[in-house]
């Protein structure tokens, strides 16, 4: 500034490390290209829920942008096709209940030797084909999404028949990122309703030409 060649700057600059020098020598220089992209979600880390189910939205519990714990209710559906499914594991709870008190039943006439070898079998083959159906139905209300909490709470419950609710579930902690559930709207298993990510990493998708490679 002051001197031909020479160029001085206040030491602050140095010492703040807003400068740097470098000997000279013959290199690539770094230039800063601007290009247009996009932010986007991790896809790794964003789950796209969707129910197994057909149904009917009768609740939303979480909103858009709020943060989510795993295994936290988000939405809650009523389906017809999931209350049959509930009806037929009720009504194998029942038969399998009988058929064990009488299996027990025949079981202790028969260590009495009051009952014969064929009711006891009888009794036995009942009681083997009860726990199938029973399980079978409990099988078929996880494959169409109730989970195992809910399908306890079922069985406990002092009701004849299931309403044919199903709550969706966080399958992760994150944040809510998309919301496509609005109360008395139908939904089907291939539409995803909502959407529950982790943002503490995202991706930036840049174009870059061709001629810019260099």
């Amino acid at each position: 500034r002051y001197e031909v060649g020479v160029v001085r700057v206040p030491v602050k600059l140095v010492e703040g490390g807003l400068l740097k020098t470098a000997s000279v020598s013959r290199r690539r220089v770094d230039a800063p290209i601007v290009l247009t992209g996009e932010v986007r979600f991790d896809e790794r880390q964003v789950t796209h829920i969707s129910p197994r189910v057909e149904g009917t939205v009768r609740k939303v519990h979480a909103s858009l942008g709020e943060r989510v714990r795993r295994g936290q209710p988000i939405v809650e559906l009523e389906s017809v096709q999931l209350g049959e499914a509930e009806s037929d594991y009720l009504a194998a709870q029942a038969s399998l209940r009988l058929a064990r008190s009488s299996f027990e039943r025949q079981e202790q006439l028969r260590k009495e030797q009051i009952s014969s070898e064929r009711e006891y079998l009888s009794a036995r083959q009942e009681h083997e084909a009860a726990q199938i159906r029973a399980r079978s139905a409990q099988e078929k209300l996880a494959r169409l999404g109730v989970s195992q909490g809910d399908v306890e709470r079922l069985a406990s419950a002092s009701r004849s028949a299931g309403d044919g609710a199903l709550v969706v579930r966080a399958p992760a902690d994150g944040i809510v990122l998309e919301m496509h559930a609005v109360p008395g709207e139908l939904v089907k298993p291939d539409e995803s309703i909502v959407t529950v990510g982790d943002v503490s990493s995202v991706w930036v998708w840049a174009d870059l030409h061709e001629d810019q490679l260099g």
